[in-house]
């Protein structure tokens, strides 16, 4: 929870599950009124190249709020066929505004010795850990 001049905010991630499948939302929700926003729900946005039509799902890390509450960060996964876990990293207002979705492409990692870290497949390209500062700047 965030301290906010007007109230406490509440950030989390919640599974819906309905007769055929289970699906998970991000959601922050006014401890003061009880009022809720939903920021991102599994499959309502698609990747950018190279995995166009591929759906985002919420990712595996726990969402992080800033500390004035106007700012959710939380990791984004690729759905089937690429499978990809905590691939991109959201931000977006917690009004619903601004939301940005930031991918780290390999070239982030040119110039490493890579060997030395251990790293020796392809697919361990994902976020890892994240933080937000107090203004959510």
């Amino acid at each position: 929870m965030a301290n906010s001049t007007a109230s406490r905010w509440m950030l989390y991630t919640i599974e819906i599950k309905d007769e055929e499948e289970t699906i998970k939302a991000v959601k922050v929700m006014n401890v003061g009124d009880g009022k809720e926003r939903e920021l991102f729900r599994d499959g309502e946005k698609k990747a950018r190249a190279p995995f166009e039509d591929i759906s985002l799902l919420v990712g595996s890390k726990p969402p992080v709020l800033s500390g004035n509450g106007r700012v959710a960060v939380f990791s984004l996964s690729l759905g089937e066929p690429a499978n990809i876990l905590d691939h991109y990293l959201a931000v977006v207002n917690t009004d619903g505004t601004n939301f940005q979705i930031i991918p780290f492409p390999i070239k982030a990692l040119e110039g490493k010795d890579l060997k030395s870290l251990e790293f020796t497949g392809g697919d361990w390209e994902r976020v890892s850990n994240y933080a937000v500062s107090s203004d959510g700047k």
